[in-house]
């Protein structure tokens, strides 16, 4: 599959369930490097970190795709957080 029709895919499969976070322009990194330099700020994500939207898309990719399958994760980190959260999500089914 095209990876950017994936990308699409997974920003509708979850757009309503993580927040926009704000892009900020880095005067002092564009000048240093000599382009336009900005900063995407996940660390306003609902977890803290980016890596909530993988969860969650992966959780309803599984759901989407009628899998009978437990997803398991071993990390205590910002992928364990973000995991957990997805986890409380409700599926599409429940609506």
């Amino acid at each position: 599959m095209n990876l950017f029709k994936e990308i699409i895919q997974a920003r509708e499969r979850i757009g309503n369930d993580v927040l926009y976070t704000p892009l900020l322009y880095s005067h002092w990194l564009s000048e240093a490097c000599g382009g336009d330099v900005f900063l995407k700020l996940e660390s306003e994500q609902i977890t803290g970190s980016f890596k909530a939207c993988g969860s969650l898309n992966k959780l309803k990719w599984i759901q989407e795709q009628k899998l009978d399958a437990l997803p398991v994760t071993a990390s205590t980190g910002n992928h364990g957080m973000g995991f957990a959260r997805a986890c409380d999500q409700p599926s599409s089914q429940d609506n």
